[in-house]
Formats: structure tokens, sequence, C-alpha cells
């Protein structure tokens, strides 16, 4: 059963460390003229002016706008707001083996710069710690180059950092501003032990091209591996923040993230601090997700010998402001109980009924103006899922409930979308889910939806494996599954 809940009631009552996480913007620039362009080249393309934007389109700036008023409303001071990338529209993001436009990278700068007012101006007190996207480059994917890298991260940490009085007064702020000007990663010591480590993936990412900047690859991985060390030694919880994560997208295409030697690093990394890290917080699918791994080791004993399973990398994928993938907008809260430990507790996301405002708008013929603070839903994953925080036996619980349970699976997907109407779910999963199948029939309305048990099993080995040998070796126990 889906549960909503009064966001602010739900804060109000917490005493902890409380995080407030936003992403995937990809806003359009003010300047341009018709804002519903899913083409910025190709005016006859346009759409009828939606004031927030068209669900499927790159969403304009009023858009980013409302949601900050919206977190604003719901949350005035949180403790930490984490920005997870992807900023500027897709277009602004060039193809690399296209024609270079130097405007089009001026503006791309000019749209970072404008989000991040967004993030100043609503949180002047409160640090914001920023993550680079594949959107956020001159080129799409591909990190800068390293003769030109000094420039692009220059920038970034002059509005990111220096003109952010929270984040500059950071008290590892020179240690911060050489690693981001290396190559836009660093680690923010909140507390004596407590450690957010946030990671520039761009540059593992399996289309980047190695050649632009090799050097910075390999520097990276060497200080994330030292920094995790230091957490061990020194009994740190970390919180692991970047916008792409290791493992696979199951989205508008089944998509490998990282090319294989680093996934296997991340793996590594992931199985040997599990009991350091606290969560891992990204982006980039634009849907809701979770996401937990086993590390399977035999137990010797004669007759007796079995296998037992280590749990590790409990990742949250947080909703998307843009609406381009068919889904709701969204965001997400969840805060850090001390209790000896730090325990991350109660995710909420928190989306904007676009789908409903929009239809809406058409019924008037845009000529009223509803408030769009009344198109907000919210609902909590620990209450969703009967789990009692976000830890990775919280993450297993939960996935284990979705994969027994057809009802709470289809329910699951509806909002992965931030969707809570079936009505306009067949609408949001036409672009992704559908393509691999899952869905195999849509008559007689949701309840009656049938599932495929095959592509059902492949979804799960999305939500489990990071390496493509096991995810290999999981699809083909799916293949054994009856129709």
């Amino acid at each position: 059963m889906i549960l909503f809940l009064d966001l602010f009631f739900f804060l109000s009552n917490c005493e902890n460390f409380t995080i407030l996480v936003a992403n995937d913007m990809h806003t359009l620039s003010p300047s341009f003229e018709d804002q519903t362009c899913p083409n910025l080249n190709n005016k006859e393309s346009c759409l009828p002016s939606y004031k927030y934007g068209k669900i499927s389109l790159n969403p304009p700036m009023s858009l980013v706008s409302l949601m900050f008023s919206h977190m604003k409303q719901q949350l005035e001071s949180p403790d930490l707001l984490i920005l997870l990338g992807d900023y500027p529209a897709h277009p602004y993001a060039q193809c690399h083996t296209m024609k270079y436009d130097h405007a089009t990278y001026l503006e791309l700068k000019n749209i970072i710069n404008l989000v991040a007012e967004h993030a100043k101006i609503n949180y002047p007190n409160t640090v914001f710690l920023p993550v680079l996207g594949n959107n956020d480059l001159k080129f799409n994917y591909q990190v800068p180059r390293y003769d030109e890298k000094a420039e692009f991260y220059e920038f970034l940490f002059k509005i990111w950092f220096e003109e952010h009085e929270p984040n500059r007064n950071l008290k590892n702020f020179d240690e911060i501003k050489r690693t981001f000007l290396s190559g836009g990663f660093y680690k923010v010591d909140m507390e004596n032990n407590l450690r957010v480590i946030v990671l520039n993936t761009m540059y593992f990412a399996r289309t980047n091209n190695e050649i632009r900047d090799p050097k910075t690859t390999i520097l990276q991985l060497k200080w994330f591996a030292r920094r995790m060390q230091e957490a061990k030694e020194n009994n740190m919880q970390v919180v692991l923040i970047y916008h792409i994560f290791p493992g696979y997208c199951y989205t508008k295409t089944l998509y490998y993230n990282f090319k294989e030697n680093y996934s296997k690093f991340f793996e590594k990394i992931l199985r040997e601090y599990r009991k350091n890290i606290l969560i891992a917080i990204s982006g980039h699918t634009h849907v809701t997700s979770f996401r937990f791994h086993s590390n399977p080791k035999k137990i010797k004993g004669g007759e007796n010998e079995k296998k037992r399973f280590s749990f590790y990398g409990n990742t949250f994928i947080s909703p998307a402001i843009s609406p381009v993938y068919k889904n709701n907008p969204g965001y997400s809260t969840f805060y850090l109980e001390k209790n000896g430990n730090f325990i991350a507790k109660d995710l909420v996301y928190t989306h904007f009924d676009l789908y409903k405002y929009n239809n809406i708008e058409e019924l008037t013929n845009f000529e009223t103006n509803p408030d769009p603070h009344e198109f907000f839903f919210n609902y909590s994953f620990t209450q969703t899922y009967g789990v009692d925080d976000l830890s990775v036996r919280s993450v297993k619980k939960a996935l284990q409930k979705v994969r027994k349970s057809l009802k709470m699976f289809k329910e699951h997907i509806m909002l992965t979308y931030g969707v809570q109407d079936p009505a306009f779910y067949e609408k949001a999963a036409s672009l992704s889910i559908e393509r691999f199948g899952l869905l195999k029939s849509k008559e007689g309305g949701f309840g009656n939806w049938v599932v495929d048990k095959k592509e059902k099993c492949r979804y799960f080995c999305v939500m489990r494996e990071i390496l493509e040998i096991k995810f290999d070796k999981c699809l083909k126990k799916c293949e054994n599954i009856g129709k």
C-alpha cells in the first residue's frame, strides 16, 4: 500500500542531521524564447507554452524556481543540501564528434551558475555540496582535456564554493580547493566521525574518452582509496555522493555505466569498506531507485557446506527535477540519526504532479493559474516498504517485498516515475519500462496489468549487480523462469 504523509510534520519532528537532495534539473536558458522546444534549433517542434514545462521535454527555469520554492517551504534550513549534477538542458553539453560552438558552452556555464544562485538564495546559511554530471561538461560525457581543466574547474569552484559563505567557511576549504581543481572531486568532514566524499564519476564513464585526461582518473581512484582507508582507521562513517553510479541503468535503455575495470574497483571499495559506508546517493537515471549487492562466500563444513552472503552497497537514486523521461519532477530528503553511530533514516520522495497540473492548464485553455503547491505529494521509503531505516539490510528487505508481491511491484514501478495516479502511469511508463516488455498487457486497468516474469527478473538483476560477469549470470537464471 502506498503511504503518503505530511512532509512538514515529518521533518519538524526530526532533531538530527537533515539532508536535502536535488538533481537532474536539465533546465533551458531563461533567454530561450519558447521554453518548451525539445530541440533548441528546431522551432517547428515547439508546443503550447506550459508554465512549468511539458512532460518528456527539457523544462524552463520556472520549474527549477518552483521546486526550490517548495523545498524552502517544506524544509527551511537543512543541515546539508546535495546537488547531484546535470544542471543545463541536454543540448548544451555538445556532442564531441560535432562542430564545437563556443556560445553554447558559455550558455551551459551560465545555466550552471543560475542553478547555483537558486541554491544560495534559498539556502544562504546551508552548506551545499555540488556534483558534476555528464550534461555539465563542454562535451557530453567527456571530461575536460588535461590542458583545459584549470579554466573549467576554477569557474565552478568560484561559483560553488568561494561565492557561498557556508562553503567558504568549511574547515578543510584549502584541501577541497586543491582536489576540486585537480578533477572536480573532494571530501568534507562534517563532524569528527562523519565524512562526505564527492566523486566526479565522469572519469569512469563508459563513453568518456580517457585520452583526454588519463592522469586525473588514476589520481582520483588513488585519492578515493586513501580517504576510505583513513575513514576505516579513524572509525568514521562515510556518505558517498556521485552522479553516475556503478552498475546498470534501467531507464531509456539498459546501459552499463562504468568501464569494467572501474566497476571492479568500486565493487571492491564498497565491499571492503561496507562497515564504514553509511549510504551512497546518486542521480542520473531521472527515476527513483535503490540498490544493494551481495557477495557469496563458501562456508566449509563437509556435507553441510553452503554459501553465506555478505551484503553491501545501499545506493539510493534520487528523482530528477526534469520531466524529460516522462517522470514527475521530484526531490528527496532524509536524515541521519546519531545514537553512537549515525543511522540513515526516513527517506522521503516529494514530487510535483506535472501531469495533473498541465491537464488543468489544458482544460482551462491556459487562462487560469492554479496554485502549483497544491499539486505536490510525497511518500516515505521506510513506510512504503515497511522497513526501519536506509541500511543495506533494509534495502534487501524492501527488494524482497517488491519481488514477492506483484501488487507492490506494480506500485513500486509506478512510484519510480513519481506518479501516484494509475491513470497517468501508462503515459509515464511508455518511454522506458514498456520498451523492455515489463508489462505484457495493460488491458483491464492497473490492477489487472500482466507483468512479464522474465523481464521482472532482469529488473532485479539490475537492482543487485555491479559487475558485468555477475549480471550475465543473473540473466541466465532469468531465462529459466517460466512464462
